[in-house]
Parts: C-alpha cells; structure tokens; sequence
C-alpha cells in the first residue's frame, strides 16, 4: 500500500536519528573501556550495539529511497487506483497476469520480464514505476530492475522520466505486437540471407540442403505475405476502435440517463 509523506518522513528521521545515537554509544563504550574483568564484556556490548545502529542505518535508507530519495514525496502509485476500479475483480486480474506470463515463459520468455510485461499490458495507464512493478508483482525492486532492462532491449516497453519527477516510469507500446511483427520483418531479411548462403554451401540436391531451401521458401513466403496482413490490420484496428468509442459513448449515457432518474426520483 502507498505510505503517506508525513508518516513516512517522520519514520526516517527516527530511524537516522536513533542510528546517530546508537553510533555515539559504540564510540564512547570502545574508547573509553572498564578496567578489569569488565573491559571485554563492554567491548562485546559495545560491538553489538554497534551493529544495531547499522541496522537502523539500513532500515532508514531503505525507507528514504521509497520516499523518492532526498527530500522526496513518497511513491504515489497507480496500484492502488487499479484496485480500486468498479466492476473489476483485482484479484481475478493477478491470477490472469500469472496465467498470461506462464504461456509466454514456456514460450521462451524469461518468467520475470513476462510478468512485468503483461503487469503493464493490464494496467489501464500502460505504465508503473519500478517501485509500483515490484508492489503489484510482490517482488523485489532488484528483480523488477533486471526484467525491465531486458525488455527495453527488445523494444517490448520504453523508459520515460515525466519533467521534474525522480522516478523513470515504463511504458508499453500501445501496438506492442504490431510493432514486434515489424520488427520480425527486419529479422527475416537477415534470416533470407543467412539460410540462402546455407543452401549454397550445403547443396539444393542434398538433404541438408534440401532442408534449407525449404527453410528459405518459408521465410520469402512470410516477408511476401506479412506487409498485407499488416496493411489489413491497420485498417482493422481503426474499425475496432471506432466501434469501441461508440460503445464507451453508449455506456456513457446510460449510466447517466441512470443517475439523472435517481435524483428525480429522489
């Protein structure tokens, strides 16, 4: 859950304060000693209390990066407004972001960038910040950063940083699988080349070479084909989004034609 500003400041300057404290009484215990058969065990306290302010330190600095770093405002995030939306089970939607990033893992994606993938795919915005990732997908913000590398190397999302904002938010293209198909276009041509090279070296009339001929013949037939199937979802996409325009519209009215009832009525 999101941490409100004043709880959350008023926490870290507890938390730096006790570690300076702490520190202090590890000082003095270590350099002034007791005489006698006591001298070790204070050194003993000493190291433990010691140790302790550490983990105060620890517990502060973690507390003072969620807050957005120095003199931050806390991490207001998306998640909350997303369990909050009428008419949407949030738990039936983490249960579809496991199930949808099962199917892409067992298609060869990594298991943490398909769950940070479809997160973003099922957020109404398209975009999180690595602290509202990790929140949504109960991880740590060290997994979250390695997925989301990967997936800006293959163009899946994009980084932004909104102006005068500490935190970079991923973004996922709003043609995700349009765009992946392009790029698979770029790929084939490569592919053409490579397998064409494989027929020569290994000959037409040989089984291997067969074999790479009819590789080839595959990869000229999808670069043949894609651009048209392409072409015909463009045109397929505005036709969709028309007709759902028109129906967020109709959806609009009647709720409202609902609400304007009620207050007559009431």
């Amino acid at each position: 859950m999101p941490l409100r500003r004043e709880g959350l400041s008023g926490r870290i300057r507890v938390g730096l304060a006790c570690s300076r404290v702490r520190r202090r009484q590890a000082a003095k215990a270590i350099q002034g000693g007791v005489p006698g058969g006591h001298q070790r065990r204070d050194r003993h306290d000493s190291k433990r209390t010691a140790a302790s302010a550490f983990c105060e330190v620890k517990k502060a600095y973690k507390l003072y990066r969620v807050a957005g770093g120095r003199g931050g405002d806390a991490v207001v995030t998306d998640v909350a407004a997303e369990r909050s939306i009428p008419d949407r089970d949030y738990e039936q939607v983490q249960r579809f972001i496991e199930r949808f990033a099962s199917i892409l893992a067992d298609s060869g994606w990594g298991r943490m960038p398909a769950r940070v993938f479809v997160a973003l795919l099922a957020t109404d915005s398209g975009k999180l910040t690595a602290a509202e990732l990790a929140e949504l997908l109960r991880v740590s913000p060290g997994a979250i950063s390695g997925a989301v590398r990967y997936l800006v190397q293959l163009n899946m999302i994009r980084k932004e940083r909104e102006p005068d904002a500490r935190r970079d938010h991923y973004i996922v293209h709003e043609d995700t699988w349009y765009e992946a198909t392009v790029r698979s276009e770029q790929l084939m041509e490569r592919w053409s080349g490579a397998t064409r090279d494989g027929v020569e070296a290994l000959g037409r009339h040989t089984p291997a070479g067969r074999r790479m001929a009819e590789t080839l013949a595959f990869i000229e037939f999808l670069q043949d084909e894609v651009p048209a199937l392409l072409e015909k979802w463009n045109a397929q996409k505005a036709e969709l989004r028309e007709r759902l325009a028109d129906e967020d519209v109709a959806t609009t009215d009647v709720a409202s034609s609902g609400e304007a009832g009620q207050q007559e009525s009431a």
